[in-house]
């Protein structure tokens, strides 16, 4: 039974469909996905989101030091929120890890943390390194942990998102080194003469296309027999270790993250005083909502009918009045 100030309009089926009086304020449009008519509040926007920390730069070795273990991926958080019209956030894009030089400190970098509406994805941690007269450098803890070495073979844990770096063992110059871990799964142990992958990251489809986030990075290869094997990149822009996957050049620097992926920096080969450690690919955060765009900030695109802010760093996102 319809009422007075009731709307009655053709389905997606072609159905009739009657929608009951809105309130005072309310706007009359079509859900973009459904084709059905519907009431909506211009006072709020309902989001959702999603916060990848930076990733964490591989570790680094000195000419006769063992090669350096991936850095951990970023961590990645998913979440929705219910915003008000007026309403202006901060939004924070974590950098990647800083690469590290051989026979320097030796360890790599943890990765900045991104956050957004009170969510924080951590960084991803440093690989393991050593590096002369500077002892045995473990990896650091971050979102997902760096991976370790022969001389530092347990990897570091996660925090709170993510996974933790694989083990590195064995004997000096005769086995690899792990890699970090990824924000979907734990960093690859090192085999005789093979270094381990990075974790695998996390995927989303919330920029429109499906893609993973936060893997890690993959251990160096090298050593001076060079018959050590680097280390894959996790899926989620983690980058190999020692120049490529598989390369077993000495002193061959560990590839780069990929920017805003929060993957993690590929481990330096060890064996020569060259090269250096991969650098962790910076984070990224993205909110998206449906319909025409109703707020600003970041890179704005639309996308099967919803609006997507992409922010590759630091910001605001305000929702328009």
């Amino acid at each position: 039974m319809t009422a007075a100030g009731d709307v009655i309009v053709g389905g997606i089926s072609g159905a009739p469909v009657r929608l009951a009086k809105g309130s005072s304020g309310q706007v009359f449009t079509i859900d973009p996905e459904t084709g059905l008519p519907f009431w909506a509040n211009p006072e709020f926007v309902s989001v959702e989101y999603l916060v990848v920390g930076g990733g964490g730069s591989g570790g680094a070795a000195f000419a006769g030091g063992h090669a350096g273990g991936g850095g951990g991926g970023g961590g990645v958080f998913s979440g929705s929120a219910v915003l008000r019209a007026g309403i202006s956030l901060s939004v924070v894009v974590g950098s990647g890890g800083a690469a590290v030089a051989f026979a320097t400190t030796a360890r790599g970098n943890r990765g900045g943390d991104s956050g957004f509406n009170g969510a924080i994805a951590p960084g991803g941690g440093g690989g393991a390194g050593s590096a002369a007269g500077s002892g045995n450098l473990s990896a650091t803890t971050g979102g997902p942990g760096g991976g370790g070495n022969v001389y530092n073979p347990t990897g570091a844990s996660s925090t709170t998102q993510g996974y933790a770096g694989g083990s590195g063992g064995g004997t000096a110059g005769s086995s690899g080194v792990a890699g970090g871990g990824g924000s979907g799964a734990v960093g690859g142990n090192s085999t005789a003469l093979q270094s381990g992958s990075g974790g695998s990251g996390t995927v989303s489809s919330i920029s429109g296309t499906a893609k993973f986030y936060g893997g890690g990075g993959g251990g160096g290869g090298g050593w001076t027999s060079q018959t050590v094997l680097s280390g894959a990149g996790g899926a989620g822009g983690g980058g190999s270790g020692g120049g490529s996957a598989g390369n077993s050049n000495v002193g061959a620097s560990g590839q780069a993250g990929a920017p805003n992926t929060g993957g993690g920096g590929g481990g330096h080969n060890g064996g020569a005083n060259s090269g250096a450690s991969g650098a962790g690919g910076s984070g990224v955060v993205i909110v998206r909502y449906r319909g025409v765009p109703r707020a600003t900030g970041g890179s704005i695109t639309q996308v099967d009918g919803f609006t997507i802010h992409t922010f590759t760093g630091s910001g605001n996102f305000e929702v328009l009045t």
